[in-house]
């Protein structure tokens, strides 16, 4: 369980290692939210290459634990060679519902990883409708749902107003993730 983890390293200050896709990755920022979220843990970050070098960082016992994408641990997950004790997003996922979320675990740690297309300012308003109509099908593409689904991916569509709005307030949101995790 995640708690008895979180408690063994809080009993054992710099000795709970972990690894990322390295410094500054979503993995490593969500992490040290999570220690300060459990009362201030100080986790020993091991920085990796990439989602794989992670996984095979915790598979060759170099780290505790990894904090990567869903593509670097579900297929090992699936083989039985790892073990998934909690993801990040609002809700379970589908390949995996035995595994609870952080925050139904008692941390408000929520992450999502957004991906958006972003065009220099002044672009012609036909060519960005454009770009959305087009954008917008391919979304809507039973092969892309599969292969989002196959990787634990929501598509959580935003049309351009929409985006732009969600972009801004992410980006407040993440500066003062960075200010929080500074003072850590």
């Amino acid at each position: 369980r995640l708690a008895d983890i979180l408690a063994w390293a809080k009993a054992n200050p710099g000795k709970f290692s972990y690894m990322s896709a390295g410094i500054g990755s979503r993995g490593h920022i969500y992490m040290e939210e999570l220690g300060v979220a459990a009362g201030g843990i100080k986790f020993i970050h091991v920085p990796s290459k990439g989602d794989a070098d992670a996984a095979a960082g915790l598979l060759g016992g170099h780290v505790d634990s990894i904090a990567v994408t869903p593509g670097g641990w579900s297929s090992l997950v699936q083989a039985g060679r790892l073990r998934l004790i909690a993801t990040l997003g609002e809700t379970r996922t589908k390949r995996f519902p035995n595994a609870p979320t952080v925050k139904e675990e008692g941390y408000n740690v929520v992450h999502l990883t957004p991906l958006g297309l972003s065009l220099p300012r002044g672009t012609p308003p036909e060519i960005v409708k454009n770009l959305h109509d087009r954008f917008r099908q391919a979304v809507n593409d039973a092969e892309f749902a599969a292969y989002m689904d196959d990787r634990e991916n929501t598509i959580m569509y935003l049309g351009t107003e929409a985006y732009i709005k969600a972009w801004a307030e992410s980006y407040v949101m993440e500066g003062k993730r960075a200010q929080l995790l500074a003072g850590n």
